[in-house]
């Protein structure tokens, strides 16, 4: 397996020279390659993690250098082919190493990397759409939790003790509340747990795994931190100032941290 993605590298980069590459960790949707201890090369196991590769490449290229903390930037790329097996992205590893819920909590800079981490959710949450090419992203984040719904009301879903009926109760509000005005939906992480941040020396400096990224509502990104971290909702009223959330976005947080292990 390592020989063919070799092939595939070499026939796009023949003027990049391979000393080392090993088999990096599992990815439920790539085959991870390290290459000369120093750049990551992704390989899409099937024809939707293609188009979901393609979206994430386009996607960081656009966010470049528009963050304080560090996020991947693909230096080598090839959709010719868009085969699997064929197709892949290519970037510098970045510094640092995930921490646990526990390191990162009973770490002294906790707050300032919490604070941190929520600057950057704001900065993506502003990021200007305009400038990214929408076709690649759909409606299937608001589809998502319709289905959700649905499979609720007919019993297909394990509700692991939770009562159907305030559950679905908890959905009718959410609809409700993304149906008005002020509700605005946009580039959200759309995986953003403490898995995906990398940490120096105790302290945040990057964020990884852009696969899921989608127009969708802000507050899931939150949501998914907080599980994430064992936190409840309370914790982001403390940060207020940063995330500038009003009471249909506090209320929204509260349904996906409810809701969130459904989908």
């Amino acid at each position: 397996m390592i020989t063919d993605m070799l092939v595939s590298i070499k026939k796009h980069y023949p003027d990049l020279e391979v000393f080392n590459a090993k088999i990096y960790k599992y990815d439920r949707s790539n085959h991870v390659l390290l290459i000369n201890k120093d750049y990551i090369f992704r390989f899409p196991k099937s024809e939707k993690g293609v188009l979901t590769l393609k979206k994430e490449a386009r996607l960081l290229r656009k966010l470049d250098k528009s963050f304080k903390l560090n996020i991947p930037y693909p230096e080598y790329l090839n959709f010719a082919d868009d085969n699997v097996g064929e197709t892949f992205i290519g970037y510098r590893k970045l510094s640092g190493k995930p921490l646990s819920s526990e390191e990162l909590k009973d770490d002294p800079n906790y707050r300032s990397n919490l604070e941190k981490i929520l600057i950057f959710l704001r900065e993506l949450h502003q990021y200007q759409t305009l400038s990214l090419d929408l076709s690649y992203f759909d409606d299937s984040f608001q589809n998502c939790w319709k289905r959700t719904y649905e499979l609720i009301k007919k019993d297909k879903i394990d509700l692991k003790g939770k009562d159907k009926e305030l559950l679905l109760s908890s959905f009718e509000e959410y609809f409700n509340l993304i149906e008005d005005e002020s509700y605005e939906q946009t580039l959200i992480h759309g995986d953003f747990q403490i898995g995906n941040l990398l940490f120096d020396n105790g302290r945040i400096c990057s964020v990884i795994d852009f696969e899921d990224s989608i127009i969708g509502d802000r507050a899931f990104d939150y949501a998914t931190l907080l599980i994430s971290l064992n936190e409840e909702g309370g914790l982001l009223k403390e940060f207020d100032n940063i995330i500038k959330g009003d009471e249909s976005f506090y209320k929204r947080v509260e349904f996906y941290l409810l809701a969130r292990p459904f989908i």
